[in-house]
């Protein structure tokens, strides 16, 4: 992040590891900052099993963010694709998102690529 002569604060909104490049982007409201979907991978189910899909129920991402709803799907490779009924900011991959339905926390997994 850095400022530059008194305007918005510049951030990372994508890495492209194969190619060696930082995607920055100016202001904390920049579309690229937001996904519409996630896939998720290493998620664990509360009770045990996996509930059946596709499955709408509602996706925290970040700590104290608002969960927004959400339809997840299972992929053939055990991943867990979710679809965010809205664009929702900062998804990054490493971090953790968690399942809900209802009140009702039903697992979570690891953000493995955010997608636009």
């Amino acid at each position: 992040m850095r400022e530059d002569d008194g305007g918005d604060s510049w951030y990372v909104a994508d890495k492209d590891i194969q190619n060696n490049r930082l995607i920055v982007v100016r202001g904390a409201n920049h579309p690229l900052l937001f996904r519409s979907s996630a896939v998720l991978h290493d998620v664990r189910w509360t009770q045990g099993v996996a509930p059946s899909f596709p499955l709408r129920c509602s996706v925290q991402v970040r700590y104290r963010q608002e969960p927004v709803n959400a339809v997840a799907s299972l992929a053939e490779d055990g991943c867990v694709k979710l679809e965010f009924s809205v664009p929702v900011k900062a998804v990054a991959p490493g971090q953790s998102a968690v399942i809900y339905r209802g009140a009702e926390c039903l697992g979570g997994g690891i953000i493995h690529t955010p997608r636009v």
